[in-house]
């Protein structure tokens, strides 16, 4: 079952339409790390503007949205309602996309086939915004250049699901050059599971299962110990 991740979703007062080189996006800035699988915006339309495409991207230095798509998805813009208060909808992201906590990413949306006429617009709140962790941003060339602006805020939700815990692969042998006070305990961390341990740590006792003593043998990364 997803889980709603990041959201702003109240608290719209008007709206901002994208078509053609006309793209929009809201930034986020999730607090967990998590596969996100789909967004979920409030959406009308005007006229017919055809596929719309909603997409993840990264950002850069100065919060803008940044380099290829890292997942997308789209939805029949003609099917939109035309009701100015908009609906909610959800769009599926393929194959999803696993986000870093505490790292801006933008949704974009544009309606590549869209005019001035035939548009998707999106709700927002352009009076009192409150989301901290991004902002609206725009881009009248396709993508190519953006500029923000911290007053308005679209309504979104990200929704996803918890990225699997792999376990790092940790080979061991018999220590060696045992002393009475060191030893070489010949472990080596081969695979990370791709999260860096915070600890790599030694046990050890005087007899078979029972192992009370430990110690630090250093932490982050891969290698041996």
């Amino acid at each position: 079952m997803a889980t709603l991740y990041e959201y702003y979703n109240t608290g719209d007062d008007n709206r901002l339409g994208a078509w053609a080189q006309a793209w929009n996006a809201q930034t986020f800035t999730p607090s967990q790390a998590h596969k996100i699988t789909s967004v979920k915006l409030l959406l009308f339309r005007k006229g017919l503007p055809g596929i719309v495409t909603a997409s993840i991207r990264a950002t850069d230095g100065s919060g803008l949205p940044n380099g290829a798509d890292l997942c997308s998805g789209t939805i029949d813009g003609d099917t939109l309602t035309t009701d100015e208060a908009g609906a909610w909808y959800e769009i599926t992201l393929g194959d999803g996309y696993n986000l870093d906590a505490d790292t801006k990413y933008a949704i974009v949306i544009r309606a590549p086939t869209g005019t001035v006429t035939k548009t998707v617009e999106w709700r927002a709140d352009i009076s009192s915004p409150t989301y901290p962790g991004g902002c609206y941003n725009g881009s009248n060339n396709s993508g190519v250049d953006w500029f923000a602006n911290s007053n308005y805020d679209f309504m979104f939700e990200e929704w996803g699901e918890p990225i699997p815990v792999v376990a790092p692969t940790v080979t061991t042998q018999a220590a060696s050059s045992v002393e009475a006070t060191t030893a070489t305990g010949n472990g080596n961390i081969t695979d990370n599971g791709g999260e860096n341990p915070d600890d790599r740590r030694i046990e050890w006792g005087t007899s078979t299962g029972n192992y009370p003593n430990s110690c630090s043998a250093g932490a982050g990364g891969g290698g041996s110990f």
